[in-house]
Protein backbone atom coordinates (compact mmCIF):
# COMPACT_ATOMS: atom_id res chain seq x y z
CA UNK A 1 0.00 0.00 0.00
CA UNK A 2 1.35 3.48 -0.93
CA UNK A 3 0.23 6.94 0.44
CA UNK A 4 1.15 10.15 -1.30
CA UNK A 5 0.39 13.59 0.35
CA UNK A 6 0.04 16.59 -1.96
CA UNK A 7 0.67 20.18 -0.89
CA UNK A 8 3.50 22.21 0.54
CA UNK A 9 4.46 21.62 4.17
CA UNK A 10 6.83 23.92 5.99
CA UNK A 11 9.70 22.40 7.91
CA UNK A 12 8.51 24.00 11.10
CA UNK A 13 5.07 22.54 10.77
CA UNK A 14 6.49 19.04 10.45
CA UNK A 15 8.92 19.42 13.30
CA UNK A 16 6.40 21.05 15.65
CA UNK A 17 4.41 19.22 18.28
CA UNK A 18 1.63 19.63 20.84
CA UNK A 19 -0.92 22.43 20.33
CA UNK A 20 1.34 24.05 17.72
CA UNK A 21 1.02 21.01 15.35
CA UNK A 22 -0.22 21.97 11.93
CA UNK A 23 -3.27 20.53 10.28
CA UNK A 24 -1.12 18.61 7.86
CA UNK A 25 1.02 17.25 10.62
CA UNK A 26 -1.99 15.90 12.49
CA UNK A 27 -3.39 14.51 9.25
CA UNK A 28 -0.07 12.72 8.56
CA UNK A 29 -0.06 11.17 12.02
CA UNK A 30 -3.58 9.86 11.59
CA UNK A 31 -2.78 8.51 8.16
CA UNK A 32 0.43 6.87 9.43
CA UNK A 33 -1.40 5.39 12.40
CA UNK A 34 -3.98 3.88 10.07
CA UNK A 35 -1.23 2.54 7.84
CA UNK A 36 0.54 0.93 10.80
CA UNK A 37 -2.67 -0.66 12.02
CA UNK A 38 -3.41 -2.01 8.57
CA UNK A 39 0.16 -3.31 8.23
CA UNK A 40 -0.01 -4.97 11.63
CA UNK A 41 -3.33 -6.61 10.69
CA UNK A 42 -1.91 -7.86 7.42
CA UNK A 43 1.13 -9.27 9.20
CA UNK A 44 -1.11 -10.88 11.83
CA UNK A 45 -3.24 -12.54 9.14
CA UNK A 46 -0.16 -13.78 7.28
CA UNK A 47 1.29 -15.19 10.50
CA UNK A 48 -2.04 -16.77 11.38
CA UNK A 49 -2.27 -18.44 7.98
CA UNK A 50 1.32 -19.66 8.18
CA UNK A 51 0.79 -20.92 11.71
CA UNK A 52 -2.38 -22.74 10.74
CA UNK A 53 -0.66 -24.36 7.75
CA UNK A 54 2.30 -25.32 9.94
CA UNK A 55 -0.04 -26.79 12.55
CA UNK A 56 -1.87 -28.77 9.88
CA UNK A 57 1.43 -30.03 8.48
CA UNK A 58 2.71 -30.99 11.92
CA UNK A 59 -0.60 -32.64 12.76
CA UNK A 60 -0.65 -34.58 9.49
CA UNK A 61 3.01 -35.61 9.90
CA UNK A 62 2.47 -36.57 13.53
CA UNK A 63 -0.64 -38.62 12.73
CA UNK A 64 1.10 -40.33 9.85
CA UNK A 65 4.11 -41.12 12.01
CA UNK A 66 1.83 -42.25 14.80
CA UNK A 67 -0.04 -44.57 12.43
CA UNK A 68 3.18 -45.99 11.03
CA UNK A 69 4.66 -46.42 14.49
CA UNK A 70 1.45 -47.96 15.78
CA UNK A 71 1.42 -50.40 12.87
CA UNK A 72 5.08 -51.29 13.41
CA UNK A 73 4.50 -51.84 17.11
CA UNK A 74 1.34 -53.82 16.39
CA UNK A 75 3.09 -56.01 13.81
CA UNK A 76 6.15 -56.49 16.05
CA UNK A 77 3.98 -57.25 19.08
CA UNK A 78 1.85 -59.72 17.14
CA UNK A 79 4.92 -61.36 15.61
CA UNK A 80 6.60 -61.65 19.00
CA UNK A 81 3.38 -62.96 20.49
CA UNK A 82 3.13 -65.61 17.78
CA UNK A 83 6.79 -66.54 18.23
CA UNK A 84 6.41 -66.71 22.00
CA UNK A 85 3.20 -68.70 21.71
CA UNK A 86 4.85 -71.16 19.33
CA UNK A 87 7.91 -71.48 21.57
CA UNK A 88 5.74 -72.14 24.62
CA UNK A 89 3.57 -74.58 22.68
CA UNK A 90 6.60 -76.39 21.30
CA UNK A 91 8.16 -76.52 24.76
CA UNK A 92 4.96 -77.79 26.35
CA UNK A 93 4.39 -80.25 23.51
CA UNK A 94 7.96 -81.50 23.76
CA UNK A 95 7.71 -81.98 27.51
CA UNK A 96 4.34 -83.64 27.25
CA UNK A 97 5.64 -85.92 24.52
CA UNK A 98 8.45 -86.99 26.82
CA UNK A 99 5.85 -88.40 29.22
CA UNK A 100 3.62 -89.94 26.57
CA UNK A 101 4.27 -93.30 24.93
CA UNK A 102 5.31 -92.95 21.31
CA UNK A 103 3.15 -94.75 18.73
CA UNK A 104 6.25 -96.68 17.65
CA UNK A 105 10.01 -96.55 17.81
CA UNK A 106 10.91 -93.53 15.69
CA UNK A 107 14.66 -94.09 16.08
CA UNK A 108 16.93 -96.78 17.44
CA UNK A 109 20.68 -96.52 18.06
CA UNK A 110 22.75 -99.70 17.97
CA UNK A 111 26.39 -99.68 19.05
CA UNK A 112 28.60 -101.73 16.74
CA UNK A 113 31.75 -100.86 18.70
CA UNK A 114 32.08 -99.25 22.12
CA UNK A 115 35.50 -97.67 21.62
CA UNK A 116 36.50 -94.99 19.14
CA UNK A 117 39.46 -93.76 17.08
CA UNK A 118 38.74 -90.06 17.71
CA UNK A 119 37.92 -89.88 21.42
CA UNK A 120 36.05 -86.59 21.83
CA UNK A 121 35.98 -84.83 25.17
CA UNK A 122 32.70 -85.18 27.11
CA UNK A 123 31.42 -87.93 24.77
CA UNK A 124 27.99 -88.99 26.03
CA UNK A 125 28.77 -92.59 25.05
CA UNK A 126 31.93 -92.50 27.20
CA UNK A 127 33.89 -93.90 24.24
CA UNK A 128 37.24 -92.33 25.25
CA UNK A 129 37.22 -94.34 28.47
CA UNK A 130 35.57 -97.48 27.10
CA UNK A 131 37.57 -100.65 26.66
CA UNK A 132 37.96 -102.05 23.16
CA UNK A 133 34.70 -103.90 22.64
CA UNK A 134 32.88 -105.10 19.52
CA UNK A 135 29.24 -106.10 19.26
CA UNK A 136 28.70 -109.82 18.81
CA UNK A 137 27.02 -110.58 15.49
CA UNK A 138 24.98 -113.58 16.66
CA UNK A 139 23.81 -111.77 19.81
CA UNK A 140 22.56 -108.79 17.79
CA UNK A 141 20.89 -111.13 15.30
CA UNK A 142 18.84 -112.62 18.16
CA UNK A 143 17.98 -109.15 19.49
CA UNK A 144 16.89 -107.95 16.06
CA UNK A 145 14.70 -111.03 15.58
CA UNK A 146 12.96 -110.43 18.91
CA UNK A 147 12.56 -106.70 18.31
CA UNK A 148 11.10 -107.35 14.85
CA UNK A 149 8.62 -109.73 16.47
CA UNK A 150 7.58 -107.11 19.02
CA UNK A 151 7.47 -104.14 16.66
CA UNK A 152 6.27 -105.98 13.53
CA UNK A 153 9.29 -104.42 11.88
CA UNK A 154 8.01 -100.90 12.47
CA UNK A 155 11.12 -98.96 13.49
CA UNK A 156 11.53 -95.58 11.80
CA UNK A 157 15.30 -95.09 11.54
CA UNK A 158 18.09 -97.35 12.75
CA UNK A 159 21.52 -95.85 13.38
CA UNK A 160 24.52 -98.18 13.44
CA UNK A 161 26.97 -96.21 15.53
CA UNK A 162 29.20 -96.38 18.58
CA UNK A 163 31.97 -95.59 19.43
CA UNK A 164 33.14 -95.80 15.85
CA UNK A 165 31.25 -98.50 13.91
CA UNK A 166 33.78 -98.69 11.08
CA UNK A 167 36.29 -100.18 13.54
CA UNK A 168 34.26 -103.39 13.54
CA UNK A 169 35.67 -105.80 10.92
CA UNK A 170 32.13 -107.07 10.17
CA UNK A 171 30.41 -103.70 9.76
CA UNK A 172 29.25 -104.65 6.24
CA UNK A 173 27.56 -107.78 7.63
CA UNK A 174 25.77 -105.69 10.26
CA UNK A 175 24.34 -103.50 7.50
CA UNK A 176 22.88 -106.59 5.80
CA UNK A 177 21.65 -108.01 9.11
CA UNK A 178 19.78 -104.80 9.90
CA UNK A 179 18.04 -104.74 6.51
CA UNK A 180 17.17 -108.43 6.80
CA UNK A 181 15.10 -107.76 9.92
CA UNK A 182 13.79 -104.27 9.19
CA UNK A 183 12.78 -104.08 5.57
CA UNK A 184 11.04 -100.69 5.74
CA UNK A 185 13.35 -98.82 8.10
CA UNK A 186 15.82 -96.13 7.13
CA UNK A 187 19.31 -97.40 7.95
CA UNK A 188 22.41 -95.26 8.45
CA UNK A 189 25.98 -95.95 9.44
CA UNK A 190 27.01 -93.01 11.67
CA UNK A 191 30.75 -92.36 11.49
CA UNK A 192 33.40 -89.73 12.17
CA UNK A 193 34.59 -90.45 8.62
CA UNK A 194 38.23 -91.14 9.42
CA UNK A 195 38.18 -94.66 7.95
CA UNK A 196 35.66 -94.08 5.16
CA UNK A 197 38.14 -93.50 2.35
CA UNK A 198 39.90 -96.79 3.26
CA UNK A 199 36.79 -98.95 3.51
CA UNK A 200 36.81 -102.07 1.30
CA UNK A 201 34.50 -102.47 -1.66
CA UNK A 202 32.35 -104.92 0.31
CA UNK A 203 31.29 -102.14 2.67
CA UNK A 204 30.11 -99.86 -0.11
CA UNK A 205 28.44 -102.74 -1.95
CA UNK A 206 26.53 -103.83 1.17
CA UNK A 207 25.41 -100.27 1.84
CA UNK A 208 24.21 -99.92 -1.74
CA UNK A 209 22.42 -103.28 -1.98
CA UNK A 210 20.70 -102.76 1.38
CA UNK A 211 19.80 -99.11 0.73
CA UNK A 212 21.76 -97.95 3.76
CA UNK A 213 23.14 -94.43 3.93
CA UNK A 214 26.24 -92.98 5.56
CA UNK A 215 26.08 -90.10 8.05
CA UNK A 216 29.32 -88.25 8.73
CA UNK A 217 29.59 -86.18 11.88
CA UNK A 218 31.30 -82.94 10.88
CA UNK A 219 34.25 -82.76 13.27
CA UNK A 220 36.94 -80.10 12.81
CA UNK A 221 39.33 -82.69 11.34
CA UNK A 222 40.66 -83.36 7.86
CA UNK A 223 38.84 -85.98 5.79
CA UNK A 224 39.61 -87.16 2.27
CA UNK A 225 36.21 -86.02 1.04
CA UNK A 226 37.20 -86.31 -2.62
CA UNK A 227 37.79 -90.06 -2.27
CA UNK A 228 34.76 -90.53 -0.02
CA UNK A 229 32.44 -88.75 -2.44
CA UNK A 230 33.88 -90.67 -5.39
CA UNK A 231 33.38 -94.06 -3.72
CA UNK A 232 29.84 -93.19 -2.62
CA UNK A 233 28.94 -92.00 -6.13
CA UNK A 234 30.53 -95.05 -7.75
CA UNK A 235 28.36 -97.41 -5.68
CA UNK A 236 25.25 -95.25 -5.50
CA UNK A 237 25.41 -94.83 -1.74
CA UNK A 238 23.65 -91.82 -0.26
CA UNK A 239 25.77 -89.91 2.23
CA UNK A 240 25.43 -86.62 4.06
CA UNK A 241 26.72 -84.82 7.10
CA UNK A 242 24.88 -85.68 10.30
CA UNK A 243 23.49 -82.18 10.78
CA UNK A 244 22.90 -80.09 7.66
CA UNK A 245 20.87 -77.28 9.23
CA UNK A 246 21.75 -73.77 8.00
CA UNK A 247 23.32 -72.63 11.27
CA UNK A 248 25.42 -75.78 11.82
CA UNK A 249 29.10 -75.37 11.02
CA UNK A 250 30.92 -78.22 12.74
CA UNK A 251 30.72 -80.39 15.83
CA UNK A 252 31.11 -78.70 19.18
CA UNK A 253 31.25 -80.13 22.69
CA UNK A 254 28.36 -80.37 25.15
CA UNK A 255 29.20 -80.73 28.82
CA UNK A 256 26.52 -82.91 30.43
CA UNK A 257 27.60 -83.16 34.06
CA UNK A 258 26.77 -86.03 36.34
CA UNK A 259 26.22 -85.19 39.99
CA UNK A 260 27.91 -87.89 42.05
CA UNK A 261 25.66 -87.13 45.05
CA UNK A 262 22.38 -87.50 43.16
CA UNK A 263 19.25 -86.01 44.70
CA UNK A 264 17.95 -84.24 41.58
CA UNK A 265 14.23 -84.32 40.79
CA UNK A 266 13.89 -87.18 38.32
CA UNK A 267 10.75 -86.01 36.51
CA UNK A 268 12.07 -82.47 36.07
CA UNK A 269 15.30 -83.86 34.68
CA UNK A 270 13.47 -86.26 32.40
CA UNK A 271 11.16 -83.73 30.73
CA UNK A 272 14.00 -81.23 30.27
CA UNK A 273 16.52 -83.74 28.89
CA UNK A 274 16.85 -83.89 25.11
CA UNK A 275 18.10 -87.49 25.35
CA UNK A 276 15.15 -88.91 27.26
CA UNK A 277 12.65 -90.89 25.21
CA UNK A 278 14.50 -89.71 22.11
CA UNK A 279 18.02 -91.21 21.97
CA UNK A 280 16.80 -94.79 22.37
CA UNK A 281 19.44 -97.51 22.51
CA UNK A 282 19.47 -101.27 22.07
CA UNK A 283 22.28 -103.05 23.91
CA UNK A 284 22.55 -106.76 24.71
CA UNK A 285 18.83 -107.48 24.72
CA UNK A 286 17.78 -104.37 26.58
CA UNK A 287 16.40 -100.99 25.47
CA UNK A 288 17.45 -97.74 27.13
CA UNK A 289 15.74 -94.36 27.07
CA UNK A 290 19.03 -92.47 26.62
CA UNK A 291 22.66 -92.89 25.63
CA UNK A 292 24.05 -92.08 29.10
CA UNK A 293 22.17 -94.91 30.77
CA UNK A 294 23.22 -97.33 28.03
CA UNK A 295 26.92 -96.56 28.56
CA UNK A 296 27.29 -95.55 32.23
CA UNK A 297 29.15 -98.81 32.94
CA UNK A 298 32.24 -97.35 31.20
CA UNK A 299 32.26 -94.35 33.56
CA UNK A 300 31.84 -96.54 36.64
CA UNK A 301 34.64 -98.90 35.62
CA UNK A 302 37.15 -96.24 34.59
CA UNK A 303 36.68 -93.93 37.58
CA UNK A 304 35.79 -96.63 40.14
CA UNK A 305 32.36 -95.12 40.79
CA UNK A 306 29.03 -96.73 41.56
CA UNK A 307 26.36 -94.69 39.79
CA UNK A 308 23.14 -96.66 39.18
CA UNK A 309 23.81 -99.22 36.45
CA UNK A 310 20.80 -101.30 37.36
CA UNK A 311 18.16 -103.29 35.44
CA UNK A 312 15.61 -100.56 36.20
CA UNK A 313 17.52 -98.25 33.81
CA UNK A 314 16.34 -100.35 30.87
CA UNK A 315 13.76 -102.91 29.79
CA UNK A 316 14.42 -106.42 28.50
CA UNK A 317 13.02 -107.10 25.05
CA UNK A 318 12.71 -110.75 26.06
CA UNK A 319 10.68 -110.06 29.19
CA UNK A 320 8.39 -107.40 27.68
CA UNK A 321 5.10 -108.92 26.55
CA UNK A 322 4.57 -106.42 23.71
CA UNK A 323 5.82 -103.20 22.17
CA UNK A 324 3.39 -101.07 24.15
CA UNK A 325 5.07 -102.13 27.38
CA UNK A 326 8.44 -101.01 26.01
CA UNK A 327 7.06 -97.68 24.78
CA UNK A 328 5.44 -97.02 28.16
CA UNK A 329 8.72 -97.75 29.92
CA UNK A 330 10.65 -95.33 27.69
CA UNK A 331 8.49 -92.33 28.65
CA UNK A 332 9.20 -92.35 32.38
CA UNK A 333 12.29 -91.48 34.46
CA UNK A 334 14.86 -94.09 35.42
CA UNK A 335 17.06 -94.31 38.55
CA UNK A 336 20.00 -92.67 36.80
CA UNK A 337 17.94 -89.50 36.10
CA UNK A 338 18.50 -88.45 39.72
CA UNK A 339 22.24 -88.14 39.01
CA UNK A 340 22.07 -85.90 35.95
CA UNK A 341 22.50 -82.14 36.39
CA UNK A 342 20.32 -81.07 33.46
CA UNK A 343 20.30 -77.31 34.32
CA UNK A 344 24.09 -77.43 34.53
CA UNK A 345 24.59 -78.53 30.94
CA UNK A 346 26.81 -76.28 28.83
CA UNK A 347 26.57 -76.16 25.04
CA UNK A 348 28.77 -75.04 22.14
CA UNK A 349 32.12 -75.58 23.85
CA UNK A 350 34.93 -75.75 21.27
CA UNK A 351 35.52 -79.37 20.27
CA UNK A 352 38.60 -81.12 21.63
CA UNK A 353 40.20 -84.48 22.30
CA UNK A 354 39.49 -86.15 25.63
CA UNK A 355 42.12 -86.17 28.35
CA UNK A 356 40.16 -88.94 30.10
CA UNK A 357 39.55 -86.70 33.09
CA UNK A 358 36.55 -87.18 35.34
CA UNK A 359 35.68 -83.48 35.06
CA UNK A 360 34.65 -84.07 31.43
CA UNK A 361 31.61 -85.98 32.63
CA UNK A 362 30.96 -85.00 36.24
CA UNK A 363 31.19 -82.27 38.84
CA UNK A 364 34.42 -82.82 40.77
Amino acid sequence: MGIRICGKISPGAIAGGGKHESFFHRLGKRLFAGFADELREEIRQVLQRETQELERSVEAWTWERYQRTEKLVENWTWERYQQTEKLLKDTIDRRLQKLMPLPSLRTLDVHIAEHCNLNCQCCDNFSPIAEEQYTDYDSLARDFARLRELSHGQVGTIYLDGGEPLLHPRIADFVSLTREHFEESDIYVVTNGILLAQMPEAFWEKCASNHAGVLITKYPIHLDMETIEAKAAEHGVVWRFYDESADYKEKTTTFMPLDMHGGHESYQNFVNCYHANYCIYLWEGRIYTCSVAASIRHFNRFFHEDLPDVPENSISIYEAKDMDEILRFLCRPIPLCEYCDIPGRTFDIPWGISKQEKSEWAHV
